[in-house]
């Protein structure tokens, strides 16, 4: 066997294994465009978020634009109390498929978010206690995980590279207090966010933390609005955190850093109370 003949079977076999390789990927891609295929994923994934949290879950439909871009219509996560906790119209997530599961943590380039809105209210989290339905959510994620010593695991820290928000809406809702007649209702009001930039998200067992590069948001009632506001946001189980803070709201310019302390997130259900600044 002369030196031209190998060549030209190692040719050969790297031209096959390359024409299967490709096959593979884009059978693949191909494959997961299929609904009943989609249905299957979207079933399994809603069905052990639900076993995890108790929290009901919905997708109406999901797309692999490829195979590091995912699009999803219209999400809705409720609450214990049935209430629309999270939805959106439509979410574009780009994240590296090596990145994605590193070490149990999620690592995701970029998210945007159409149409998007978030309830934060209270709820029965037993027959004796209510909560924030947020509270409960986070509480439950890091009971399955073991971070509170119950299940010996470890909490996945999920990092987010950059959030966009368009057209979305943010929601508080007191039940236990009346309603404020004169001024700022701050037990009860909607803020719609005509456009947002995070930058940096993490979230990790009970804290959350990111950089909010613009916010342009108006109060739906008062129609009070925030034509500039970025700064370092965290909150904990001990502080809810603004730091390097510049905001022009209304007329008034808000600058520096301003700290929300309490002895723990329940604290939150009684604001005035049991907040210090």
């Amino acid at each position: 066997m002369n030196l031209q003949v190998t060549k030209n079977r190692i040719r050969k076999i790297l031209a096959y294994t390359v024409a299967g390789i490709l096959f593979l990927f884009i059978s693949s891609f191909l494959i997961i465009q299929m609904p009943p295929v989609q249905n299957r994923l979207i079933d399994g994934f809603l069905k052990e978020f639900s076993q995890i949290t108790g929290f009901k879950a919905t997708i109406k439909s999901f797309r692999m634009l490829w195979f590091d871009r995912l699009e999803l219509e219209d999400v809705v996560v409720y609450d214990l109390a049935n209430n629309k906790m999270i939805s959106a119209k439509k979410i574009l997530i780009n994240f590296k498929v090596s990145q994605l599961f590193e070490k149990n943590n999620v690592n995701i380039d970029g998210v945007f978010l159409d149409s998007a809105h978030v309830l934060l209210t209270k709820i029965n989290e037993s027959d004796t206690s209510r909560d924030l339905n947020f509270n409960v959510f986070i509480a439950r994620i890091n009971e399955h995980y073991g971070a509170s010593g119950g299940g010996g695991g470890k909490t996945p820290k999920i990092n987010i590279g950059e959030a966009i928000l368009s057209q979305s809406a943010f929601s508080y809702i007191n039940q236990d207090q009346d309603s404020i007649k004169n001024g700022f209702d701050y037990n009860h009001f909607k803020i719609n966010i005509d456009e947002g930039q995070l930058k940096a998200f993490m979230l990790l067992g009970d804290t959350i933390e990111f950089d909010v590069r613009t916010l342009l948001a108006e109060d739906q009632v008062t129609k009070l609005n925030v034509k500039q506001f970025s700064s370092f946001f965290r909150i904990s189980q001990k502080a809810l955190e603004l730091e390097g803070l510049k905001a022009l709201i209304g007329k008034s310019i808000i600058t520096d850093t301003i700290i929300f302390k309490y002895d723990s997130q329940r604290d939150l259900n009684d604001f005035v109370e049991k907040v210090t600044v």
